[in-house]
């Protein structure tokens, strides 16, 4: 419990105490878009990083050199809520994720992912999910790496190597901006939390980035089955992993 109490006391205060860090960013955002962003991406990094080294967890990277330069898509299975953490904290890339709708009514919070250039799925609004999509596609082409857990939601009560079928929808966005998608493998993330709720234990996860998907290099049959080629990549990760 300990842990526990810590991670959100590191959580209260950060959305607590820099609010003016918040407003200096967003000052810097009227003259220089990207600037802010790279301030709030840098500032969020170390926060988060922060926060997992305080769970005790240790997170073991693999391949990294499956990244391409470009701005992508990465997608991956989502078994807990430290995935975001863990995700924002560990890869080398700028960065910003699809979230629910739900989160952009949260004071400060949704400030802040506004920021990081994250957008708000709203999957009851069509026209919404649709403004939520074109963000993200003007957000890859700008050079922002976009993230998204293509289940839907958070599944922790299924064999590790299990992944639910992905939502087609949710790769609209790599198919408009025509950049590569990259299957993302998260193993043990839930045994941060969800295994022991309300107790937070270290945990030792693996985040694997598979080989990307390239549009460019698929037949338009191909185009529409590319949640279940990630799907697919991610299951077999994970499967050896295991």
């Amino acid at each position: 419990m300990i842990r526990a109490f810590f991670v959100i006391l590191e959580i209260i205060g950060f959305l607590l105490f820099f609010i003016p860090v918040l407003l200096i960013i967003y000052i810097v955002r009227i003259f220089n878009k990207k600037l802010s962003g790279e301030m709030a991406q840098y500032f969020i990094r170390g926060v988060l990083g922060l926060v997992l080294v305080t769970t005790g967890s240790k997170v073991e990277l693999r391949g990294l050199e499956n990244i391409p330069d470009e701005a992508v898509l990465f997608v991956g299975n989502h078994r807990s809520d430290f995935d975001i953490v863990i995700a924002y904290a560990k890869t080398p890339k700028r960065l910003g994720f699809v979230a629910k709708d739900e989160m952009s009514k949260i004071p400060l919070l949704a400030q802040w992912m506004k920021l990081l250039d994250c957008t708000f799925l709203d999957r009851k609004d069509v026209k919404k999910g649709m403004q939520s999509i074109l963000q993200g596609i003007e957000n890859i082409k700008e050079g922002t790496s976009m993230w998204i857990f293509p289940e839907g939601t958070r599944y922790s009560d299924t064999p590790a190597n299990e992944v639910q079928e992905f939502k087609e929808g949710s790769f609209r966005m790599a198919q408009k901006a025509q950049c590569p998608v990259v299957p993302v493998a998260i193993y043990a993330s839930d045994k941060i939390f969800e295994a022991q709720k309300p107790r937070i234990k270290a945990a030792n996860i693996i985040m694997e980035f598979c080989k990307p998907i390239r549009i460019e290099e698929l037949d338009a049959m191909q185009q529409k089955r590319l949640g279940v080629m990630a799907r697919e990549e991610i299951t077999q990760t994970l499967s050896k992993i295991v």
